[in-house]
């Protein structure tokens, strides 16, 4: 794999190759690129995200290139690296002292898309530098996944030159545990929890609060009341659970939340000369579901793609007179 890295050439740029189907990165020793920008060396035949991070005091943007396909010997298009802005700052707990290893992630306020950075984790001393293209920001916070800090974000952060923030703080929250399983006892994996303040309805930001394999969840939350909602993965016949008034007063071990077996409803249609009102999905058979009485429908308390369990009323009919 060769290529040229430019913005009046650049040297050192580290020029990594990650696999697509794995995600793992592959062992290219001598991988930076030299005076004239340019790079070679050998990967396997694959699938690649090709990241291309510049050096660490260097004002240039990284670049990310996906996906590149490799099944011979290829010469890539030259990379480009983007004059860049440095936006720095420290991160402090609520004591005052250095939180460090928190992930910073950038997503553009023009675009909403997340932007590509290296070295973005703050250092020891809770400092951090990360270069990014001029632009306007959602910079995330994230803490190391087994800290008690509760993660924030800024708004509206405006990177046209090198910007230096103000002190981030991260408060410290309490834990907020749990497992999700099904009918059957079974852990339910990627379950998507959302916390509300009960108060203001406000919702919560908590990064990494899907479920694990082992149907586990972990939040570190504020104290406080909240609204917590339990939302089944996509395509899964579950029913989606919501617990309200849930009091965080100290960490705190739900007993298993149980996500139980739903019916697809599918579409809806409603005909004065008798048309199905609804076609249900059950057991991967479609099912029309036709009034047994001559009427208008009122009210509808389900929408296209909801699970329902049995018995609940999908809609409320006015008989004809």
């Amino acid at each position: 794999i060769s290529d040229t890295v430019e913005l009046g050439f650049e040297e050192d740029t580290d020029v990594d190759f990650e696999d697509l189907s794995t995600g793992d990165t592959v062992f290219t020793p001598n991988d930076d690129t030299d005076v004239a920008g340019r790079y070679a060396f050998l990967v396997p035949t694959g699938s690649y995200e090709v990241q291309f991070r510049p050096p660490e005091l260097s004002l240039l943007a990284p670049r990310l290139v996906v996906p590149v396909e490799v099944a011979g010997d290829l010469e890539l298009p030259t990379v480009v690296l983007p004059a860049g802005v440095a936006v720095s700052g420290t991160v402090l707990d609520d004591q005052g002292a250095a939180a460090a290893a928190v992930d910073l992630d950038f997503y553009s306020a023009t675009s909403g898309d997340k932007v590509y950075t290296v070295r973005d984790d703050t250092d020891a001393s809770g400092n951090f530098r990360v270069v990014v293209e001029p632009d306007s920001y959602e910079i995330r916070f994230f803490p190391p996944r087994d800290s008690w800090l509760v993660a924030t974000r800024l708004f509206d952060v405006l990177a046209a030159t090198d910007v230096a923030l103000p002190d981030v703080i991260l408060t410290t929250g309490l834990e907020l545990t749990g497992r999700v399983v099904d009918g059957n006892g079974s852990p339910v994996d990627g379950v998507d929890l959302d916390a509300f303040d009960d108060a203001t309805g406000e919702r919560m930001f908590t990064p990494r609060d899907d479920t694990g394999s082992d149907g586990r969840y972990r939040l570190v939350l504020p104290p406080g009341i909240y609204d917590l909602r339990f939302n089944a993965p996509a395509g899964a016949p579950l029913l989606s659970v919501r617990l309200a008034d849930v009091e965080l007063t100290g960490d705190l071990e739900l007993p298993d939340v149980v996500l139980e077996q739903g019916f697809l409803v599918s579409g809806a249609t409603l005909d004065p000369v008798g048309s199905p009102v609804a076609v249900m999905e059950a057991m991967k058979m479609q099912n029309e579901l036709v009034s047994e009485v001559d009427g208008v429908v009122k009210a509808v308390n389900v929408q296209v793609k909801d699970a329902v369990e049995s018995q609940a009323p999908l809609f409320e009919i006015e008989r004809s007179k």
